[in-house]
């Protein structure tokens, strides 16, 4: 659990319960782990997989922008999670002054790009 530099691994300490009508909530894409789990943010892959399929059905390559985003970007009311192409449109957010990474002096590269708040 210590390993991860970002600090964002986090031991599932408690086996999960979904009381009745909860239960009817779940997600089928998720497993929902049982006590003893290591657990970190994936960036809701199994939403880049239903993404993914569905352009393999349409006959392409690529997936559109919006055709993916994360359960955090969507329920984000000032839409300040973005998620891209770093080399594309996010490359004017990684050449932002405010813009940072953390742990980058371990030569780890995330790919994580948080923003400071702007001076006032």
């Amino acid at each position: 659990m210590n390993a991860c530099p970002y600090t964002c691994k986090h031991f599932n300490w408690v086996r999960p319960e979904f009381p009745a009508p909860m239960d009817r909530g779940l997600n089928p894409d998720v497993s929902v782990r049982n006590a003893g789990v290591m657990e970190k943010c994936n960036f809701c892959y199994h939403r880049l997989l239903v993404a993914r399929d569905t352009a393999a059905q349409d006959g392409r390559t690529e997936i559109k922008p919006e055709e993916y985003g994360t359960a955090c970007q969507e329920a984000c009311p000032t839409k300040a999670i973005r998620f891209g192409d770093l080399n594309g449109e996010l490359k004017k957010v990684e050449r932002d002054e405010r813009a940072f990474t953390l742990l980058e002096e371990l030569g780890l590269e995330p790919k994580v790009v948080y923003l400071k708040e702007k001076a006032s």
